[in-house]
């Protein structure tokens, strides 16, 4: 999902009007692809940024924040890479697309093999190898309207939301807003872990 999806959903629950005539402009430079709006830039100079615009400029960060703590407290984040050992056997951190939050195996050819975890490379027994490497990483921050945002293909842009407008409300010290919306948010991702922890209990064959 795109950052502007939620952020557009959260205008609407918050009843954000000038937010939300704003990233309509936003939406229609995006279709034009002519890539002029100040929100989606690469880089985003704040200080020449309208209030409006700062609001939203805002809801990007606290979408951020939003993928970040699905991904620690709920639904992690998990990728599997092919990489090269070097001649020592270690592979650096830096090697890999995603930025490693934790190791969870590492195999040849299927057959698991032995690692130890340094403080910036993996260190293995396997010179000059091709291994396949599973790992959990930290989801990248959205820089602008056009990011995509880093969460597990079962998490909503609704769940986003929810996180996104509890966040807003909560800097704002909108206190009893921000525990409505944190509420659903909780309420919502924790249904679905259940639903999916369900089902795959229920997919094991049972003997």
């Amino acid at each position: 999902m795109y950052v502007y999806e939620p952020i557009k959903m959260v205008c609407m629950y918050l009843n954000l009007d000038d937010c939300l005539t704003e990233l309509n402009a936003v939406m229609a430079d995006m279709t034009a692809n002519t890539n002029q709006h100040a929100l989606n830039q690469d880089s985003i100079n704040y200080s020449t940024l309208n209030n409006v615009q700062k609001k939203l400029y805002a809801l990007i960060q606290y979408a951020g924040v939003s993928c970040d703590e699905v991904a620690t407290e709920y639904f992690p984040l998990i990728s599997t890479e092919a990489v090269s050992t070097s001649e020592n056997g270690n592979v650096l951190f830096s090697a890999f697309n995603k930025q490693v939050k934790k190791i969870i195996s590492i195999d040849i050819d299927g057959h698991d093999i032995k690692f130890d975890v340094m403080h910036d490379c993996i260190k293995t027994h396997h010179p000059n190898s091709s291994i396949s490497c599973t790992y959990e990483y930290f989801p990248t921050y959205p820089v602008n309207m056009k990011s995509k945002l880093d969460v597990c293909a079962n998490v909503t842009k609704r769940i986003i939301a929810f996180k996104i407008a509890s966040e807003f409300c909560l800097v704002k010290n909108l206190y009893d807003e921000y525990s409505f919306w944190e509420r659903k948010f909780f309420d919502t991702i924790t249904h679905l872990k259940s639903a999916i922890s369900s089902k795959k209990i229920k997919s094991k064959p049972l003997y």
